[in-house]
């Protein structure tokens, strides 16, 4: 299978294992991003779901300092990288 297609394949995995209310698992979510992120695979979006879904299990503390790391690849949209750092901040 083409490398596009797997990267389609695991994306279509994010969206169901994060944003879905039956198939909810969080665990899980964080791993497929992880590998996104490592695959390069809509990398902006892919880390700015990954802080999110940090926050969710209450991984706040990591989801900041994940967002701190990272911010060097986040270039086309800093606002909402840097919205999303200073909200999470306010939480911990």
């Amino acid at each position: 299978m083409p490398r596009l297609k797997k990267l389609n394949i695991l994306r279509s995995k994010l969206v169901i294992y994060a944003n879905s209310q039956i198939y909810r698992n969080l665990a899980k979510a964080e791993k497929f991003y992880r590998i996104a992120i490592k695959n390069g695979e809509r990398l902006e979006s892919a880390i700015k779901d990954l802080a999110t879904v940090l926050h969710q299990q209450g991984k706040t503390d990591e989801a900041c300092k994940f967002l701190e790391d990272h911010r060097h690849l986040c270039k086309r949209n800093r606002a909402k990288y840097d919205n999303l750092l200073l909200n999470l901040r306010k939480q911990v």
